[in-house]
């Protein structure tokens, strides 16, 4: 990216169906003005080394002092995004303003701070001050019988929240271990989502997502803590006549996820995003599977299994070998319920298998979906299904 311009997207739309090149097309980058400020901390101190940048049209996430895209399951630093470092007392000067509607900052004591951007540019506004406010503090206790030895924090600033832009996300993250506890400071002040992403063979799936308030200067805890209840034992059956194994190139992996959803949870995964997952996870050919420890109460264990496609589906969906593609939706579902007694949930002994429809996925997998519903956790021993 050349100095003084903005980032700008590539391409405005897709290309038409069918188009695979594009000859002689021309991107024109907008050139900027300077503007110059001083940053302030909510104590009237300078922010000394504070990063500062300048957000266009192209989305991106800033923190710890960088700007970040996107790579697949990881982040790297983004080097195209405008920035600069203010100076010991504060100040600092940006080029490339003008288009641009959002400064962003990211200080040694507050991680990220986002204010429009002055108007006037080319006024070189020395007396364009940005005052940070006093931080906030998340303190998470994990303690899960059953769940992973270290959890990966997922919290992100809710959009909605923010009357400014949506094109700065903020994204902090934190490692915590079982019956540990852990402490993420420098919080601007605002919602967050904060839950725990769990990631297996087909993506990244976020458990116990709830929405959090951060206040400033204060220090609020949350915490995922089960010191109560059972976990639920299992197994789905069939999966050896009629799974491959074929995920991540693990020999005892099929193409079987199972959910803890709440209790009013229906159909396949995506059906229920807006829902809760309590846990999630895989399992083998055998088809056993055990949950982390869920606190009293019912919940719906959703189970979908994507089946391997027949040699007419690969040569339609033009894919020469024979796996479980990855899900992205069902052709079919079937409901199974289970019933509750004395803290045991047991498999109620009739089911129905009936069509919900013949909608096809975006990738063209075929999926059979069935729900064990109010299964409940009871104070001891173990739940089965």
């Amino acid at each position: 990216m050349a100095a003084g311009y903005l980032p700008q997207p590539i391409l405005e739309n897709a290309p038409a169906a069918g188009v695979t090149r594009l000859d002689n097309y021309v991107v024109r980058l907008k050139r900027g003005l300077p503007i110059s400020g001083r940053i302030l901390y909510h104590d009237g101190t300078p922010a000394a080394n504070a990063s500062v940048f300048l957000v266009g049209g192209v989305p991106t996430t800033i923190g710890d002092g960088k700007a970040w895209r996107r790579m697949g399951p990881e982040q790297m630093e983004d080097k195209t995004v405008t920035k600069t470092i203010a100076d010991a007392d504060g100040r600092f000067t940006l080029s490339g303003g003008g288009d641009a509607k959002t400064i962003v900052v990211s200080a040694p004591r507050l991680d990220f701070w986002e204010v429009p951007a002055p108007k006037d540019a080319a006024a070189k506004n020395s007396d364009f001050t940005i005052k940070l406010p006093a931080p906030g503090r998340l303190v998470v206790k994990y303690d899960i019988p059953g769940g992973d030895a270290k959890a990966k924090l997922f919290l992100q600033m809710s959009a909605s929240d923010s009357a400014i832009s949506s094109a700065a996300d903020y994204t902090p993250g934190a490692l915590v271990a079982n019956k540990g506890e852990v402490t993420i400071g420098n919080l601007p002040p605002g919602k967050y989502y904060l839950d725990r992403p769990k990631r297996i063979a087909w993506g990244t799936y976020y458990c116990d997502r709830r929405l959090i308030t951060i206040e400033s200067g204060k220090t609020l805890e949350s915490d995922f803590i089960r010191d109560r209840g059972t976990a639920v034992v299992g197994q789905v059956l069939g999966l050896k006549d009629k799974m491959r194994a074929s995920v991540s190139g693990a020999a005892d992996t099929a193409g079987v996820l199972i959910s803890v959803r709440p209790a009013e949870a229906r159909g396949n995964f995506l059906d229920g995003r807006n829902l809760p997952t309590f846990d999630i996870m895989m399992c083998g050919l055998d088809g056993r599977f055990k949950t982390e420890q869920l606190l009293p109460g019912k919940y719906a264990i959703i189970v979908e299994a994507w089946l391997p496609e027949t040699p007419q589906e690969r040569r339609k969906h033009r894919n020469p070998s024979p796996g479980v593609r990855r899900p992205h939706g069902c052709n079919r579902a079937r409901e199974r319920r289970a019933a509750a007694s004395d803290g045991r949930a047991e498999a109620a002994r009739g089911y129905t298998a009936g069509e919900t429809g013949q909608r096809r996925c975006r990738d063209n997998c075929r999926i059979a979906s069935t729900e064990f519903r109010d299964v409940f956790c009871g104070t001891g021993g173990s739940s089965k299904v």
